[in-house]
């Protein structure tokens, strides 16, 4: 009896899955053109899966989801303040840090891979001029430290 349940328990322990997040868990985000799944604007495919191979990108064989984004049909824009430009990537709980007193991203926000539970508050971010990604994030129980959020051009 007690060789079955040892050898569950090991099974157990070495499997990994995307859902539940972990150090192998990649995201990829991919330009997605005007086509049939992206009307009238483009937009962009989030694709999530396990990096199996151990090169730290997610190759098309090892994408296990795809999501795909549109892009909004009005323009966002930012309205002063501290801007941060590009993507900005939050992967780990000393990422949020960069996100502290500004006002607007001109461009993407991308939260991928933490490990934490809540987002820190953020009261002074209201635009996000790209797209908004949170992806991969097993723990991740509430989006509260982005409530003051007011716009982006796509969310998902």
């Amino acid at each position: 009896m007690r060789l079955p349940l040892c050898l569950f328990l090991v099974l157990a322990a070495c499997h990994n899955d995307v859902s539940l997040g972990g150090p192998n868990t990649l995201v990829r985000v991919d330009p997605e053109p005007n086509g049939p799944k992206l009307r009238p604007t483009g937009g962009v495919a989030i694709h999530t899966g396990l990096d199996r191979d151990g090169d730290t990108f997610l190759d098309d064989n090892e994408i296990t989801s795809t999501q795909y984004v549109c892009n909004g049909s009005t323009t966002v824009q930012c309205a002063g303040g501290k801007v941060l430009t590009g993507t900005i990537t939050v992967r780990a709980a000393g990422d949020w840090s960069q996100l502290d007193g500004v006002d607007c991203i001109d461009g993407e926000l991308l939260v991928a891979g933490t490990t934490g539970g809540s987002m820190p508050a953020h009261p002074d971010l209201r635009i996000v001029t790209g797209d908004l990604v949170i992806a991969g994030n097993s723990n991740l129980t509430s989006l509260a430290g982005l409530d003051q959020l007011r716009r982006s051009a796509a969310t998902t």
